[in-house]
């Protein structure tokens, strides 16, 4: 076992000498193809390959802050006529390759290019969290890419506020019409409020009607409550009353002396009787009888008061059921007609707010400094294609490569006929 293994060591290392053998029998030929490569790939990179220059310039966009609405049909016309302000990266970066602005460069540049190879040495990228566009230009001349891109920049920014602006004028020109249409519905919503308040009971005299319904109801609750705390005080009296009735005479005997000599002159005074009883009514007993039947009285007038108030108060609710019914059917008659009032009339202050905005951008130009250079377009020093570095390192590998294999080609072909001759 451990001389098979010797064995199989013995052959890799015979297989890696030969290997190495074989490399250094055609090194002249392996340098010779790998310098070839070097040179075609030189010879390529500097007098064929025309190098490509690369440049780029900066600008910034700075979006206006807009205030959109929701999605009601007059919303929806607003924020279509704010759409129209084209200060917006997405825009912008349309607007720099748009074929007006590609003429423009060509025109003022003077370069015999059309649009569309013109637009293929082009690149525009923006970044909307920090605002930025930026334009890459690729030429065969690195002073002409920095201008392509200079002069695009500009006439990109030139034409978007000569666009912006007129795109304010439109959206001022459709403002004011929504607003004359607002206000025509406005009129026509108030003149049908108006006339359906006229034909019928208006909500603010319901609602005096039904405020003073009410109050009169909680002033018969409170008579109603009054008068039973006054019945309640007349039964506990008449039965007071009542008590001291019972325990009281009606009527009372009075007992008198007489002196012994006026005996014979009072007629039927018997000889030697000293007194005399008289009988007659009990004061107390007429007085307390007196204020029985006053509170008695007192108590039925009260009975006929509550009963009387009672029924006040059950019509007075049954009115005001019927008063708030009829309230509420004029509440809901009136109500859509209130509501397409408030509604137009949100929409006109919302588009006076929208116009008064307009108007001072309009007139102090706020916009002129939404969108400015941030850096220009400076002709590069170096190409970035060909990278020549790069094409001789990669035409030296190849070289090698090749040649180390013809190497080994040549090697095997050799072999095979040395074997051949000597069968």
């Amino acid at each position: 076992m451990e001389r098979i293994s010797r064995e199989e060591e013995y052959i890799e290392e015979i297989d890696i000498r030969d290997v190495l053998r074989t490399i250094w029998k055609w090194k002249y030929m392996i340098a010779s193809v790998a310098c070839l490569f070097v040179a075609v790939s030189g010879i390529l990179s500097y007098f064929v390959i025309e190098p490509v220059y690369t440049t780029e310039t900066q600008m910034k966009v700075k979006e206006p802050v807009i205030v959109t609405f929701s999605d009601s049909q007059m919303d929806i016309l607003i924020n279509q006529l704010l759409g129209e302000n084209i200060m917006n990266i997405d825009n912008v970066c349309a607007k720099i390759i748009s074929q007006d602005v590609l003429k423009e460069v060509i025109n003022k540049l003077n370069i015999s290019v059309d649009l569309a190879e013109l637009e293929t040495m082009i690149e525009v990228n923006s970044d909307s969290d920090k605002q930025l566009i930026t334009i890459i230009v690729n030429s065969n001349d690195g002073e002409l890419s920095a201008q392509i891109a200079n002069t695009l920049r500009d006439e990109a920014i030139k034409q978007t506020k000569r666009v912006n602006a007129d795109n304010k004028e439109l959206i001022k020109k459709g403002l004011d019409k929504l607003l004359q249409q607002e206000d025509e519905k406005l009129q026509l919503a108030l003149q049908n409020l108006n006339k359906h308040m006229l034909s019928s009971k208006s909500t603010a005299y319901q609602d005096i009607l039904l405020s003073a319904k009410i109050t009169n109801l909680e002033e018969y609750k409170q008579q109603i409550a009054e008068a039973e705390i006054e019945r309640e005080q007349l039964n506990i009296g008449i039965q007071q009353l009542q008590i001291i009735l019972a325990d009281t005479p009606k009527i009372i005997t009075e007992t008198s002396f007489i002196e012994e000599s006026a005996v014979g002159q009072i007629p039927n005074i018997e000889s030697g009787n000293m007194t005399i009883n008289t009988i007659k009514s009990s004061e107390v007993y007429n007085k307390v009888l007196i204020d029985y039947n006053n509170k008695v009285t007192s108590l039925a007038e009260i009975e006929v008061k509550i009963q009387m108030l009672k029924e006040l108060l059950a019509s007075q609710e049954r009115e005001i059921i019927q008063e708030d019914t009829d309230l509420l059917e004029i509440q809901l008659a009136q109500q859509p007609l209130q509501s397409e009032v408030d509604i137009i009339q949100s929409n006109i202050t919302w588009l006076n707010a929208k116009k008064a905005e307009v108007n001072n951008i309009i007139e102090l130009n706020l916009d002129d400094n939404l969108i400015t250079t941030i850096s220009e377009a400076f002709p590069p020093a170096n190409p970035i294609k060909p990278d020549i570095g790069l094409n001789l390192v990669i035409a030296l590998i190849l070289g090698l490569m090749i040649s180390v294999f013809i190497a080994f080609l040549l090697e095997l072909i050799k072999n095979e006929k040395f074997s051949m001759r000597d069968q």
